[in-house]
């Protein structure tokens, strides 16, 4: 958000000096519709957008978590508009805080300033520092007809190693009278392939360079009141416990909202993604090879067309009936699909015809041989048509049902000379269309809320179940200080839905991460006095075999626990321990493989366990450690510093686990209150015993964000990125570049009105 930097230190200097005022007694009228708050992986402390990032590269937060967060901060929560499940996406509240900020702005109409949680002893001052970022205040009446307002945010990135026009974004949200808004995302690429075409003399795709151009993915106009709305354009949309449908980025989601995310990268990418094909070298030369560049900035494909909801009193319940329609062009991995006419309707075959078809560069002599198109994403090559529903009958003060379904179909765009299908290990059902449908529920009962989802799913795959089951089940039990959730899970082998989003493990059955898996997830988040306490458990096993035989029970367990000091402002130590374990039955730190060779076992790569015990897939452990404090002697100037030590199985490692070491340090410092500029440098060291195997690389960028007004904000940040290890690429790397490391940039501009 523009204003975050001058909110977080606004709030920060009330709560300091802020004296004692009347407490409104909160929790009188708990008339909030029942859910639970969310409880992320870990501590969200952050500031700025790139924090949420750094959690994310640093293993404590997942993929998942960091897109829920991202799109939480770019949009921003209003305390004064939102509704109950947006402000349960805030961090490190407990279900019953939330209840408490609802009835609180009930009983005062309106909450001005936020630091007015504070002072009512809603929210404790460290809860409201934390959830800061993530807020919003509208100055206007959100009841007055004439409101209006919005913002913009322009982004563009640069590196050393372009040789054309940047990449850059715009993307803007304007909200009217009478419950009017509108948004949309514009890109500039540069990497993206052109339009695809079937060449006839090669039987395969064709697609010229990439080169510069425009696009405009995201767009909706959207008309939102008490009782009724309407979205058309681009949107996203779930229910329920996300086992049904659920394509948003929310952890609670109830409904539609408006598509303009944006994606920013946090890397670099290879300049040449060429192959030989029917060249005699290969297309890339040495420097190209060693080459990075600036990636696009990217988007998601959503849903795009309509979506409607009505909603009217039934006695002490809502009845609400949500509608919608889509026609989406999508892109994918072009691996991820398959021609028809040489391998037949089943892709799960080993036979060469059933592995992608190439995708030749295309000249301006279309008989001149040709490279090949590699690691690429094919733009738009089918189109989806969805539709679906939900029916939701809520009660007033302790629960609701809903019943929730949708129905899709794929159609490609390359006509019948290609006949393709989507891989076996893609999200996506080959063989035609795929649905679901499914029923949740939610109760309160005082302090414990239950919430449940189950559903069917119907696919048309060849040889296959033809859908399969999924149950979701979750409890939590709530107090001001303390939350406990407990997430109860199965999806049997044929749940093939690519629109379920409910919680799972990371590992996938066919693409999909919810499907062939039982488990159970234990997650506690405590204040006692001064300690913070975050605890987090997960066990679950494949009920039937996955990609090798005899895999059926195989069990894994992930663990984490966290304790931070927060009784000092100026001092605040943490510490956390984690350990992952890929299967419980196979904890031998080396095996004998297929060749009669004795190697290591492995956690992220390594040798599937061949001739030993059946064909297995990789297995191992891992252990990380780590530790942080940070130190704020002045209100204008913080350190912020991170150490963690990891142990994991490796194949490469025999006799001993390979050892990772990360160290992070970050200097913020306010001058004046406009101008904010942070330092961070990150060092890390991939197996600490050999630096010609792994990463060795030092991370530094400085960013300098200036705030002209309250409406108006600049943000500039540098990167330098140096690769310090001995490998082979690296060290033909900085032969090229004559030492000289990675070097990035981007200006970020954003205005609110």
């Amino acid at each position: 958000m523009a204003d975050t930097g001058a909110r977080l230190f606004r709030m920060t200097g009330w709560l300091r000096g802020a004296g004692s005022r009347l407490v409104v007694a909160a929790l009188t009228a708990l008339w909030a519709m029942p859910a639970a708050a969310v409880q992320y992986e870990t501590e969200i402390d952050i500031e700025t957008e790139q924090d949420l990032y750094d959690l994310q590269l640093e293993g404590e937060i997942s993929e998942t978590t960091l897109e829920t967060l991202l799109e939480l901060h770019r949009t921003g929560v209003d305390l004064n508009l939102a509704g109950s499940e947006e402000l349960y996406q805030l961090p490190n509240l407990t279900y019953a805080e939330v209840k408490a900020i609802l009835s609180y702005r009930k009983q005062a109409g309106r909450i001005d300033d936020p630091a007015d949680l504070v002072a009512a002893n809603v929210l404790s001052p460290k809860a409201l520092v934390q959830i800061a970022p993530f807020l919003v205040v509208t100055d206007a009446d959100p009841r007055r007809a004439a409101t209006f307002g919005g913002r913009a945010q322009y982004g563009i990135g640069w590196s050393n190693g372009d040789d054309s026009m940047s990449p850059m974004y715009l993307r803007g949200r304007v909200k009217g009278p009478y419950g009017l808004s509108a948004g949309l995302l514009a890109l500039t690429t540069r990497r993206r392939l052109g339009e695809l075409e079937y060449d006839a003399a090669r039987k395969a795709l064709s697609a010229p360079r990439p080169g510069y151009a425009f696009h405009l993915p995201k767009l909706f106009l959207e008309w939102d009141k008490a009782r009724y709305g309407v979205i058309v354009g681009s949107y996203r949309i779930g229910f329920g416990e996300r086992l049904t449908l659920d394509n948003t980025t929310k952890y609670t989601p109830d409904g539609y909202y408006g598509d303009d995310v944006v994606f920013v990268p946090q890397d670099l990418e290879s300049l040449c993604r060429e192959s030989t094909g029917e060249l005699s070298e290969s297309p890339c030369s040495e420097a190209d090879r060693h080459t990075a560049v600036t990636p696009d900035f990217s988007w998601r494909d959503s849903f795009r067309g309509a979506a409607a909801r009505a909603q009217v009193p039934v006695g002490d319940f809502q009845l609400r009936a949500t509608a919608f329609g889509s026609y989406q062009s999508r892109s994918i991995y072009q691996y991820e699909i398959f021609d028809r006419r040489a391998c037949g309707d089943d892709p799960h075959s080993d036979a060469k015809g059933c592995s992608a078809p190439s995708v030749y560069v295309r000249g301006e002599d279309p008989t001149a041989y040709a490279s090949k198109h590699s690691y690429a994403t094919l733009p738009n090559i089918y189109d989806e048509l969805a539709a679906g529903g939900n029916l939701t009958l809520k009660h007033a003060y302790n629960g609701y049902v809903g019943l929730t379904g949708y129905y899709a179909s794929p159609s490609w765009s390359m006509g019948p000379e290609l006949q393709l299908d989507f891989q076996e290990w893609s999200r996506t059902p080959y063989n035609g269309p795929y649905g679901a449908v499914g029923v949740n529920g939610g109760l309160t009962l005082g302090s414990l809320n239950f919430f449940a989802e189950a559903a069917r799913s119907f696919d048309s795959m060849k040889d296959g179940p033809g859908g399969g089951f999924g149950v979701v089940q979750r409890t939590t039990l709530s107090a001001l200080a303390q939350e406990l959730e407990l997430l109860l899970r199965y999806y049997d082998a044929g749940f093939a839905n690519p629109y379920s989003r409910a919680t799972a493990a990371p590992d996938e059955y066919d693409g999909l991460r919810n499907r062939n898996e039982a488990g159970a997830r234990l997650r506690y988040r405590g204040v006692y006095s001064d300690w913070v306490f975050n605890a987090d458990t997960d066990v679950w096993f494949w009920p039937e075999d996955g990609k090798y035989a005899g895999t059926k029970g195989t069990a894994s367990a992930a663990a984490k626990a966290r304790v931070q000091f927060q009784g000092y402002n100026s001092v605040q130590p943490w510490v956390s321990l984690e350990y992952k374990n890929k299967d419980l039955s196979n904890n031998a730190d080396s095996f004998v493989n297929h060749r009669g060779e004795t190697v290591g076992a492995c956690y992220e790569t390594g040798e599937e366990r061949e001739g030993v015990e059946g064909v297995r897939p990789c297995s191992g452990s891992f252990y990380r450690a780590a530790a942080g404090i940070k130190i704020v002697p002045l209100r204008e100037l913080s350190f912020d510093v991170r150490y963690q030590h990891e142990w994991l199985n490796d194949a490469k490692h025999v006799s001993d686990l390979r050892q990772d070491s990360v160290f992070r340090a970050t200097i913020a410092y306010r001058p004046i209150d406009q101008l904010r500029v942070r330092l961070r440098a990150r060092y890390l060291f991939e197996d600490t015993s050999n630096d010609s195997y792994l990463e060795e690389s030092l991370w530094t960028y400085l960013q300098v964000s200036w705030m002209a007004t309250k409406q108006i904000q600049a943000s500039l940040r540098y990167d330098v990125y140096a690769l310090l290890d001995s490998r082979e690429n690296t060290l033909a790397r900085n032969s090229v570049w004559n030492d000289v490391p990675e070097q990035r940039a981007r200006l970020e501009l954003e205005a609110s009105f």
